[in-house]
């Protein structure tokens, strides 16, 4: 793995790690929480996989 990866390997668990431990409510909107300025920036990597996949569509399809 190079330096590069590393680092960013190295950031992302520290953000993990920062959320985790970060107080929330749980009565909070999740897209209220993404959308937060704050928020937002103390995890910017958390908050590009929160837009990935909280804003998928829901789908159904008919059971066999």
């Amino acid at each position: 793995m190079d330096a590069r990866a590393k680092a960013l390997t190295k950031s992302s668990t520290s953000e993990v790690e920062q959320y985790f431990f970060h107080k929330r409510s749980l009565s909070i909107d999740p897209y209220e929480f993404w959308r937060n300025n704050v928020n937002s920036s103390k995890y910017p990597f958390l908050k590009r996989l929160a837009i990935k996949y909280i804003s998928v569509p829901a789908t159904s399809a008919e059971s066999g």
